[in-house]
C-alpha cells in the first residue's frame, strides 16, 4: 500500500488517462470521520481563472503511482477536463457529497 502525506497530494497535478493532458491540481482534499480519504477537489474549466468551478473526484476514481523519478507520485483519473467541465459544481458546505461519499 502506497501511503503518502497530505502536502504532497495538495497542489499535485491531476491527470487524464485519456489523452494524458493535465486536468489541474488537487486544490483539497476530503476525509472521512475515519481519516480516510473519499474525494480530491480540483478546479476546471474557465479562462485566466474566470469561469471555473471546483469538482470532487471521487478517491476510488483516482490511481496514485510512484512517479518515474521515485520521489513523488502521479494521479491520474479516466475523466478529461471536458467532462469534468459537465460534473457537478462541488461547493464546500455541500453536505449531499459528504453524505454520498460515506456510503
Amino acid at each position: 500500500m502506497n501511503s503518502f502525506h497530505a502536502a504532497s497530494l495538495i497542489g499535485s497535478d491531476l491527470k487524464s488517462r485519456t489523452d494524458n493532458e493535465s486536468i489541474g491540481e488537487v486544490d483539497d482534499v476530503l476525509v472521512d470521520e475515519n481519516g480516510q480519504i473519499v474525494a480530491v477537489i480540483v478546479e476546471v474549466g474557465g479562462l485566466l481563472g474566470m469561469g471555473t468551478k471546483d469538482v470532487a473526484i471521487s478517491w476510488n476514481s483516482v490511481e496514485h503511482r510512484l512517479n518515474e523519478e521515485g520521489d513523488g507520485y502521479d494521479f491520474i483519473v479516466n475523466s478529461t477536463e471536458e467532462t469534468l467541465k459537465d460534473a457537478p459544481e462541488y461547493k464546500q458546505d455541500d453536505r449531499q457529497y459528504n453524505r454520498e461519499a460515506r456510503r
